[in-house]
């Protein structure tokens, strides 16, 4: 009987030693899967590093007509030089470099203007870096790909501040003062 034991235990741990080497044979199948899997998510992952971030709509401008919003489509930092890469012009006029700022949040830029731009003014924002290599001027990503230069004309119809009328007032008619000049009539 304890021959019989010894068969029967044996029969078993030959069955479970099988059954492991089947289990085995999985796990190393699923294994190779897993590394080509791996082996396409990283070269997915390199080609979208050399990707260049991109702005994806238009730019916009706020109702109150002093910020500008540009929405890429990853994250950005910002040269120290950027400025000299930005030029922002109003009805033909570019403003000066003191006339704007700069800031972002990971992927959203914003130029805050001093002045106010009003409503359908002619609103136009060019980026082009200098030609020459200078990583300070560069708008780009945490991987170094660069934005690609860019000149867009901002819809100002939703600016809620309408242009102040700068020309002088004129009189209709003739003028005429009294005869002791504290008076002024227009007829």
């Amino acid at each position: 009987s304890a021959q019989n034991d010894l068969a029967v235990a044996e029969a078993a741990l030959a069955q479970k030693t099988s059954d492991i080497s089947i289990i085995q044979s999985q796990l190393d199948e699923k294994n190779t899967s897993l590394n080509a899997l791996q082996r396409n998510l990283d070269s997915a992952l390199d080609t979208l590093k050399t990707i260049k971030p991109y702005i994806l709509d238009n730019p916009t401008i706020t109702d109150s007509g002093k910020n500008i919003t540009l929405d890429f489509s990853e994250a950005i930092t910002l040269g120290k030089d950027l400025k000299s890469s930005l030029t922002v012009s109003v009805d033909g006029v570019s403003l000066e470099a003191n006339k704007f700022t700069i800031t972002s949040n990971e992927n959203i830029l914003q130029l805050n203007l001093v002045d106010q731009v009003y409503k359908n003014e002619f609103l136009k924002l060019s980026y082009k870096p200098a030609d020459e290599l200078n990583n300070s001027e560069y708008l780009e990503d945490s991987d170094g790909n660069e934005v690609s230069e860019f000149e867009f004309l901002i819809d100002t119809s939703a600016v809620t501040a309408t242009s102040p009328d700068t020309t002088a007032p004129s009189l209709q008619g003739p003028a005429s003062f009294n005869n002791t000049g504290s008076e002024f009539a227009v007829s």
